[in-house]
């Protein structure tokens, strides 16, 4: 069992990808900022993250979103979406561009064989300063459930965590029974305390271990 209150967290790139798509991924949505559903709709220039870290969609990266072109035939290219955390772009695909004077950056994904295009990632990479994530005490979060019910809009969100258990010195320690973890995606972002050496590819995402200090726990 464990207590609640503020803990540093590890948290692993299936649970990183878990939020992150489910928030950061509908928010870099140019569909979404014109149609006021992205809290970065007034944000570009400024900074939304933490200034340590970068996020970029690379079709050419080794991941299984690689591809020349997106599903509409444009030409794909790299889109830095944050450079040392300051917003610099949105996604568009040719239709979404074409309604609302912009340029398709590639970003035409499909979600299956009988799907229509929309706009998504290929592989989106968080990169920034790796360390060693494990070897302060911390708990590692194997995986969340119930991401999808985060806000995508206000990037709150309460999740359980699965498969938890403490960490120190680089070796795994106590499993944790059963706790909640809530929070605010955006904020989290803002306050990443160091990212792991290895990334794995998770879906559309290639990402590493984050690690996050004073996150709110709920224990018994």
């Amino acid at each position: 069992d464990i207590e609640t209150g503020e803990y540093g967290l590890v948290l692993s790139p299936l649970a990183v990808a878990q939020l992150i798509g489910h928030v950061i991924v509908p928010a870099l949505s140019g569909r979404n900022v014109h149609a006021g559903r992205s809290r970065w709709a007034e944000s570009l220039g400024k900074e939304v993250m933490d200034p340590a870290i970068s996020l970029y969609d690379d079709p050419f990266a080794r991941g299984l979103g690689s591809t020349e072109r997106d599903s509409e035939g444009t030409p794909a290219r790299r889109i830095d979406f944050l450079r040392d955390g300051v917003l610099e772009c949105f996604a568009y695909d040719l239709k979404t561009g074409y309604r609302y004077g912009e340029e398709s950056t590639g970003s035409a994904v499909r979600s299956g064989f009988g799907s229509t295009p929309s706009i998504g990632v290929h592989n989106l990479i968080l990169e920034g300063d790796r360390t060693d994530v494990l070897s302060e005490r911390a708990l590692y979060v194997h995986d969340v459930v119930g991401a999808h019910t985060a806000n995508p809009l206000s990037g709150d969100f309460s999740v359980e965590c699965s498969n938890a258990y403490w960490v120190e010195g680089g070796e795994a320690g106590t499993p944790v029974r059963k706790a909640m973890y809530a929070g605010n995606v955006f904020d989290l972002l803002r306050s990443v305390g160091g990212l792991g050496k290895e990334s794995r590819i998770v879906g559309s995402l290639i990402l590493p271990p984050v690690k996050l200090y004073k996150q709110r726990i709920i224990g018994k």
